[in-house]
């Protein structure tokens, strides 16, 4: 694709809000997470969601060894938390975030969150340069229903309500 091309869809994505989720397994016996904003229901019958990952990055590499993952649905005070994750494993490592974790069959989830799940990987596609895994849910747990953080024109929101909604 060409330069102007990929500015293009940069600039058009930037317009697009989407929620943010960390992605969690034990790599290399560490706990371990991925900041993602990919994050999507591919169907519920069997439940399967999937999310996108550049295939070179350090801590896709260990992540993608485990075959149980956690999904973190943040709130839109985890910025950081957010922020944490998006680092490089080696940064990550630098200053170990294990005491963010519980654990739930074996797999780190977050605490505070929106909602986790635990997760299977059943399937990994390679587009481009960016591997697109889909996942099994095992189980999940809704924790909280606050606003959710959102990345939009890079950077971190949160959504409000334009209007009353009807229960």
């Amino acid at each position: 694709m060409s330069e102007s091309r990929q500015e293009t869809v940069r600039q058009v994505f930037r317009c697009h809000a989407a929620g943010i989720a960390v992605v969690t397994a034990t790599g290399d016996g560490q706990p371990v997470g991925l900041t993602v904003a990919s994050l999507t229901s591919v169907c519920l019958d069997p439940p399967l969601l999937s999310f996108n990952v550049r295939s070179r990055s350090s801590v896709w590499r260990a992540l993608s060894r485990a075959n149980r993952l956690g999904v973190n649905i943040l709130t839109d005070r985890q910025d950081g938390v957010a922020e944490f994750f998006a680092r490089s494993l080696v940064q990550q490592s630098a200053e170990p975030a294990g005491h963010l974790f519980t654990w739930v069959d074996g797999v780190p989830v977050l605490g505070a969150v929106t909602a986790w799940l635990v997760c299977e990987r059943v399937d990994l596609v390679t587009a481009g340069d960016h591997d697109i895994a889909v996942c099994e849910v095992i189980r999940g747990r809704v924790v909280s229903a606050g606003p959710p953080l959102v990345y939009h024109q890079r950077r971190y929101v949160s959504v409000l309500p334009t209007q009353a909604v009807e229960a």
